[in-house]
């Protein structure tokens, strides 16, 4: 933050260093400086409150890998995919 002192979204005094993706257990992520960035408490919640489901908001990835955008399995050999 000190070489970012500034919100990058609403241009305010910072004072929270943020994950831009968020991290989810993957250190390199964690430890990325490309992946910082400056923000202020009010922007780092709404962020986090959107990626997460807060206020309401639908998780910013809340199916499993492998399935599409309905949560049915991406791999036609699934016995969910098997006809009848």
């Amino acid at each position: 933050m000190k070489a970012n002192p500034v919100c990058c979204r609403c241009g305010t005094r910072a004072s929270v260093v943020d994950h831009i993706r968020p991290w989810r257990g993957d250190r390199r992520l964690f430890l990325d400086p490309a992946n910082l960035q400056s923000l202020c408490r009010s922007c780092h919640s709404a962020k986090t409150a959107g990626e997460d489901g807060g206020f309401g908001n639908p998780l910013a990835n809340d199916r499993p890998d492998g399935c599409d955008a309905t949560g049915r399995p991406l791999d036609p050999s699934h016995p969910w995919n098997r006809p009848g």
